[in-house]
């Protein structure tokens, strides 16, 4: 994570971003739900996002995709074994967003 961070993915083309509970670490009003107020930074992050790559054996990327769903924001995609790329749904056919399944 740090490599990707510093470097970005696919020799630096795209850009990694990292909220977190890192960066609410000065403030004293998050001090004992820094974790919490963490994971609500990073949800809104990722959907907020241009793109949103995800698994779909995480039920928080499953909501992230979810949400973007229901925002119309359709550049979603699952990390499968392999290293490849799958769109999570298809904007023009699917009428609901993807499940998670374990």
């Amino acid at each position: 994570l740090n490599h990707i961070r510093q470097h970005g993915l696919w020799n630096g083309t795209t850009t990694v971003h990292e909220g977190g509970s890192q960066s609410l670490a000065d403030l004293s009003y998050f001090q004992n739900a820094r974790s919490i107020a963490g994971a609500v930074l990073n949800f809104f992050i990722a959907v907020e996002a241009d793109v949103f790559i995800g698994t779909p054996v995480s039920s928080y990327s499953t909501d992230v995709i979810a949400t973007r769903f229901f925002r119309n924001l359709t550049e979603n995609y699952f990390y499968l074994p392999g290293g490849r790329l799958e769109r999570a749904f298809d904007p023009e056919k699917d009428l609901v967003p993807p499940r998670f399944q374990c």
